[in-house]
């Protein structure tokens, strides 16, 4: 289970930051509780914040559609769908291609995910 040390400057950055979009990763699985979840949704939802969770853990995806049930705009996607989902958010090619190298950094420190291509060109 997270933390609040943990959960509580992650959700104060949400609520406070000039965004309106926010994309999660979950390299493996991610358990909150029921409460962090709330107060997360809350944000999402009174912020209009749309979140897009990219994960192969189908537990974390049902978290994500629960959320979206409390009234948030959340989308839930595997984990192969990364490059398309970064796309859609409607980035500079700069920031998909830095959103790219930092999940093959972290993927290769962990060593178990497979390379995943950017789906357009920088160019």
């Amino acid at each position: 289970m997270l933390t609040d040390e943990i959960w509580d400057p992650f959700t104060d950055a949400l609520d406070h930051e000039p965004i309106n979009k926010y994309l999660g990763v979950s390299l493996g699985t991610l358990r909150v509780s029921g409460a962090q979840r709330r107060r997360g949704a809350e944000i999402l939802k009174r912020r209009k914040i749309a979140a897009f969770v990219v994960t192969d853990d189908r537990l974390i995806r049902g978290i994500a559609t629960a959320v979206g049930w409390l009234g948030a705009n959340t989308k839930a996607y595997p984990l192969q769908d990364l490059p398309t989902v970064i796309e859609s958010l409607h980035a500079e090619p700069r920031v998909h291609l830095q959103a790219m190298a930092a999940f093959e950094e972290l993927s290769a420190q962990l060593g178990e995910f497979p390379r995943l291509q950017p789906t357009f060109s920088a160019h």
